[in-house]
C-alpha cells in the first residue's frame, strides 16, 4: 500500500503549467524500490547512432542526491527508506531547494497525521487551489466555495475499503473562525448537492434516475464534525450500491458501441 502527496508548483503561464511531481511513500522499502523500478522510463535504453545507453544517472544538487533519465529528463529522489519523489528535473529542484521537508511537506501536518491511514490518501496544498481558481472566471459557485480554499490551508482526501468504501475528506484551518466558514461551506455544498440529485430523480433520462436514486443516500448520509482547526467530511459509499449505480451506464455505453461497430460493419459492406 502507499500514501500519494501531489505537489504542485507555480505554473509558468496559466495554459501551460508545469507537471506535477509526487511523493509516493510505501508501507516497505522492498515495495519502494519495486515501484521506483516500474515507474517512469526502463532503467537503460539503447538509442541508435549513440555508443553510450541513455538511463538513470546519479547526480547532486545542493546537497542532495538524486536520479535524472539523461534521455527523459525526468528525475527521481529518495528521502527515506520509504518514499520515492518523481517528476521532472526542474520540479525535483525546486522541491529540494526548499529543504528536505518540501519533499513530502504536506505529510507533516495535523491534517495528514489524522486522516492518512487509508488505503489511499491525497494531499493538496490550498495555495495550489487558489492559483488555479484565480485563472477561472468569478461566479457564484466559486465565491460560495471560496472557503475552502482560501480559509483551509490544506486538505487530505482518504480513501478506505474494508465492508464500505469510506472518504474522508479532512480540512485544516488556521484557528477555529476558519474551521467554522469551512464547517459551514462543507454543509452548503452537501445541501447543494443533495437538492441535485434529488432533481435528478425525475429526470427523464433512466440512467440519470438510476444514478441519482443510488448516490443520494450516500450525499443524504454525511458526517461533517469539527476539532480544533480540523473540519472532516466522511462519507460511506455501499459496495453494492455503487457497483449497481455505475454498471448500468457502462452497460448502455458498451451497446451503443457496439451498435456503432455494426453501423459501420455495414456501411463498408455497402461501399464494397
Amino acid at each position: 500500500s502507499a500514501s500519494v502527496t501531489f505537489l504542485l508548483p507555480e505554473p509558468n503561464q496559466p495554459s501551460h503549467p508545469e507537471p506535477v511531481g509526487t511523493c509516493l511513500t510505501f508501507s516497505s522499502k522492498e515495495a519502494r524500490d519495486q515501484a521506483a523500478q516500474t515507474m517512469g522510463p526502463p532503467a537503460v535504453i539503447t538509442v541508435p547512432g549513440q555508443t553510450e545507453p541513455q538511463g538513470w544517472k546519479k547526480t547532486n544538487f545542493l546537497a542532495f542526491e538524486m536520479e535524472v533519465h539523461s534521455l527523459t529528463n525526468e528525475a527521481r529522489y529518495f528521502p527515506d527508506d520509504l518514499s520515492v519523489v518523481v517528476g521532472t528535473k526542474s520540479i525535483v529542484e525546486r522541491m529540494l531547494a526548499n529543504g528536505p521537508k518540501s519533499t513530502s511537506p504536506l505529510t507533516e501536518t495535523a491534517a495528514w497525521k489524522s486522516a492518512s491511514q487509508g488505503a489511499i490518501a491525497v494531499a493538496v496544498d490550498s495555495t495550489s487551489i487558489q492559483k488555479l481558481m484565480a485563472q477561472t472566471p468569478p461566479n457564484p459557485f466559486t465565491g460560495m466555495f471560496a472557503p475552502l480554499w482560501n480559509t483551509a490551508v490544506r486538505h487530505t482526501l482518504t480513501l478506505s475499503i474494508q465492508d464500505k468504501i469510506g472518504l474522508t475528506l479532512t480540512s485544516e484551518s488556521r484557528d477555529a473562525a476558519g474551521t467554522q466558514q469551512v464547517e459551514a461551506t462543507e454543509k452548503a455544498a452537501m445541501a447543494l448537492l443533495a437538492n441535485m440529485l434529488s432533481g435528478a430523480q425525475n429526470d427523464a433520462n433512466p440512467t440519470a434516475k438510476k444514478m441519482a436514486a443510488a448516490f443520494l443516500p450516500i450525499v443524504n448520509g454525511h458526517k461533517i464534525t469539527s476539532n480544533g482547526n480540523l473540519t472532516l467530511l466522511q462519507l460511506q459509499v455501499d459496495q453494492a450500491a455503487l457497483l449497481s449505480a455505475v454498471a448500468l451506464p457502462i452497460m448502455r455505453a458498451r451497446e451503443a458501441a457496439q451498435r456503432s461497430q455494426q453501423m459501420n460493419n455495414m456501411k463498408q459492406v455497402m461501399l464494397a
